[in-house]
């Protein structure tokens, strides 16, 4: 008789492990618990719990992230029949708290999205460090995790959030993983993993550069030329704009020392937190720009000498339906999933539009309610946030609203507005952020000129 023993860590066997990315699964000891959720509205719930594990979350906040600002009459009476549901798939002691509730998870349980953010942190050390291996393996690792969308066939406004934000991770991470091979001496391996980020991300500049380093690196010259022109092309005919630098200075040398060119392309600046976003990009900041406010609502005091105007220049996205004017000189940033970044090395500006928001948000008054709404939700979840009254947008074309904003969210202060302006049926959140000393100058004369120029184009 063959006898097969199998010996585990003492627990291992029951552990928990929940995993949110390609299809929500709760497993316990070999069991799968994610059938016991009767709707699908439990399961985002479930999922949002799960993903705020540690930190209570308001029924108000639970509310909007099913319905955002726009609840069902019943709203109460739906979120205790979700919450029901909620409690029978680990048992009625798993959710504690009236007014503000929390899920009750084992200490050691493994949570797909918990686990992903921390192989990114230890990618960015380690590869800072130059210890490329372990930063390759982490990265690699995190952006499996990461390649299936968050709860598919789910919708609503957590969801849709917190899916750009883990796409920006999951692409990030990829990245990390293409570098650390490239430093590693496999620029094969750092080809495949840049290829994959711009398939998804056709308009991603720093996977673009990381593709031409790798290419570069493999003697393939050419190839690298022809990968720098594909993207020319897409951002003249969809976005009306041409690389930031460094790239069309990689070109260059390129052109000259196709050799020496990749060592002397800077290495991008280290992003602060795993969760920086979103929205890439995006959501690096957090802070949004108003448009047409009086003097009094700048985040810096006025300062004494007179600021002039910057020259600026159109844009047209197409993709996004709006144009806008902005300053000459800032580059267009890595457009991808709606979002456009603007920025001159430490300002940015981010515009995103939210689809169907609209309907929640018509009129001034609307609009108003609804950037309350999404400001207080915000603050709840972020750490060392302050926000100002959220004031009507005026001098905008159309019903908007906004907010001051100072956040330590990343370890670096900033200061900034957020602003929503209704664009037919969807709204338009536009963020803008500088540092602090910074913001009030930027404030008066790049920032609300440009939210000022917005004009959408429907049809």
């Amino acid at each position: 008789m063959a006898l097969a023993v199998v010996v585990s860590p003492s627990g291992t066997a029951a552990r928990l492990r929940i995993r949110l990315c390609g299809g929500l699964a709760v497993d316990q000891a070999g069991e799968r618990l994610e059938s016991r959720l009767p709707s699908r509205q439990a399961r985002i719930v479930f999922a949002c719990l799960v993903d705020h594990r540690g930190h209570p979350i308001s029924r108000t906040s639970l509310a909007e992230a099913l319905w955002g600002d726009d609840p069902p009459p019943s709203r109460d009476v739906g979120l205790r029949a979700v919450l029901s549901g909620v409690r029978r798939v680990l048992g009625p002691g798993s959710l504690e708290g009236r007014g503000e509730l929390k899920l009750v998870l084992p200490d050691d349980v493994w949570i797909d999205v918990e686990v992903a953010a921390r192989l990114v942190q230890r990618a960015e050390l380690a590869l800072e460090e130059e210890r490329h291996e372990p930063a390759r393996r982490d990265a690699a690792t995190a952006a499996d995790i990461l390649q299936d969308e968050l709860l598919p066939g789910c919708g609503g406004p957590w969801v849709d959030e917190r899916r750009v934000e883990l796409e920006e991770l999951g692409r990030h991470a990829r990245e990390l993983e293409g570098r650390a091979a490239l430093e590693d001496g496999d620029p094969a391996a750092a080809e495949r993993a840049a290829r994959r980020v711009v398939e998804r991300a056709p308009y991603r500049e720093s996977a673009h550069a990381l593709l031409m380093q790798a290419l570069t690196a493999q003697g393939n010259v050419a190839e690298a030329l022809l990968a720098y022109d594909r993207l020319v092309r897409a951002l003249r005919d969809d976005l009306g704009t041409t690389p930031s630098p460094p790239l069309p200075g990689l070109h260059e040398r390129l052109l000259v020392d196709g050799r020496g060119a990749t060592r002397e392309l800077r290495r991008p600046r280290r992003r602060p937190g795993a969760r920086f976003a979103g929205v890439a990009l995006a959501l690096t900041g957090l802070a949004i720009v108003a448009a047409g406010l009086s003097g009094s609502d700048s985040a810096e005091p006025a300062r004494a000498h007179r600021v002039h105007a910057l020259p600026m220049q159109q844009a047209v996205l197409p993709g996004l339906r709006i144009a806008f004017e902005y300053p000459k000189g800032w580059p267009l940033r890595r457009p991808a999933n709606g979002l456009t970044g603007i920025g001159d090395g430490d300002a940015f500006c981010n515009i995103f539009r939210i689809q169907g928001a609209a309907s929640s948000a018509h009129g001034r008054r609307g609009i108003l309610r609804y950037a309350r709404g999404r400001l207080r939700g915000w603050a709840r979840r972020a750490r060392e946030v302050r926000l100002g009254a959220v004031q009507a947008l005026h001098g905008a074309a159309t019903p908007g609203a906004t907010a001051l904003e100072r956040d330590r969210a990343y370890g670096v202060p900033e200061a900034g507005r957020v602003s929503f302006l209704t664009a037919g049926p969807d709204v338009l959140r536009v963020e803008c952020s500088a540092p602090p000393g910074r913001f009030g100058g930027l404030d008066r004369v790049a920032f609300r000129p440009l939210v000022q120029s917005v004009r959408t184009l429907e049809g």
